[in-house]
């Protein structure tokens, strides 16, 4: 199954994705594509081709509508293990499904689409990511089946040197800020003037590398209500499609804004301390700190939030390992 893998790849290198962009703009579906694919190297399926266990017969997998991208990485580790599999397209926007299910066909490899909600029921393994809400209502559906569930996490960064907020704007470009991984907050002990004034400008430059795609009637609402907060009750470094929010260190989580991230000022100590308290909500830390540890959550540079390994820890689990072979007891996650 690796060789089909590899030439399904490769002909997903081929094909332009534009047209199947939903919310996201050309440029935006382009450069998440091209990430997808750059993670599936032959070492990494190699690896996977090479596990132990027995794989699973049959998945289906839930796409997410902000994260479009987010079966191609699965596709690929299930594929490789030959499983099965039968993707869920969200009901706004089949986004790239159509062009991994095409891709497949022509490589002979197991890969359909079913809009259906019954298809997370008949498989063996179900994927889901989205909303709590929405998994919860497929992991009470299978009852005991194996379910693999990912409801809502956030991503924060610490930083701790100006040039890092060249990378970590790069992270709030990607999907637009939509998804887990996208950071909502940035924590830093740099002054703040001087904080807010390097991520404005590295915002502004991903806004003109990679333009911001449509907004959604009630994520304008939210733009402008934050923005209007931030102004008179801390700062605002904005243009037409990014924001900069300066405020205090929240004792929630953030809201996530397209294109926009909250920024606070912190020590180290307290930072820490913030991030070990949410440990269980988060999905990804983005830091210049070589220092900082959370164990079970992904932690990498700015500028790789956005753009993981396939063998990584996902919301605190070791997906990979999951989906390459069979437990020999039934569970969910």
């Amino acid at each position: 199954m690796i060789d089909s893998v590899r030439a399904w790849r490769d002909r997903l290198r081929a094909t332009d994705p534009a047209d199947h962009r939903g919310l996201l703009s050309v440029g935006g579906i382009r450069a998440v594509w091209t990430d997808a694919l750059d993670a599936l190297t032959d070492e990494a399926l190699e690896q996977i081709a090479s596990a132990p266990g027995t794989p699973w017969a049959s998945a289906a997998m839930a796409v997410p509508r902000t994260v479009p991208t987010s079966p191609v990485e699965w596709c690929a580790v299930l594929l490789t293990r030959g499983t099965e599999v039968t993707l869920k397209p969200p009901s706004t926007h089949p986004g790239v499904v159509p062009l991994l299910v095409e891709a497949a066909r022509a490589v002979d490899l197991p890969l359909a689409a079913d809009a259906d909600r019954s298809s997370l029921l008949r498989a063996e393994l179900a994927v889901v990511q989205g909303g709590d809400e929405a998994v919860a209502a497929v992991r009470a559906a299978r009852g005991d089946r194996p379910t693999l569930g990912f409801g809502h996490r956030f991503s924060v960064a610490w930083i701790r040197d100006p040039r890092s907020m060249v990378g970590l704007a790069a992270d709030t470009a990607r999907f637009d800020g939509r998804g887990c991984m996208s950071p909502v907050l940035a924590l830093t002990d740099l002054g703040l003037e001087e904080a807010a004034e390097a991520l404005g400008e590295a915002m502004a430059a991903q806004a003109l590398a990679l333009p911001r795609g449509s907004l959604l009637p009630e994520e304008g609402a939210a733009l402008r209500e934050h923005r209007a907060r931030a102004r008179v009750g801390g700062g605002l470094l904005a243009g037409p499609d990014w924001a900069v929010l300066v405020g205090p260190l929240p004792d929630d989580e953030p809201p996530g804004l397209v294109r926009a991230i909250r920024l606070a000022h912190a020590d180290r100590a307290t930072a820490a301390a913030w991030l070990a308290a949410r440990r269980d909500q988060l999905s990804t830390v983005g830091t210049d700190d070589p220092e900082l540890r959370l164990p079970g959550v992904r932690v990498c540079a700015p500028g790789a939030m956005q753009r993981p390994p396939l063998h990584r820890i996902h919301d605190g689990v070791d997906w990979v390992s999951l989906a390459v072979a069979r437990p020999q007891n039934p569970w969910v996650v």
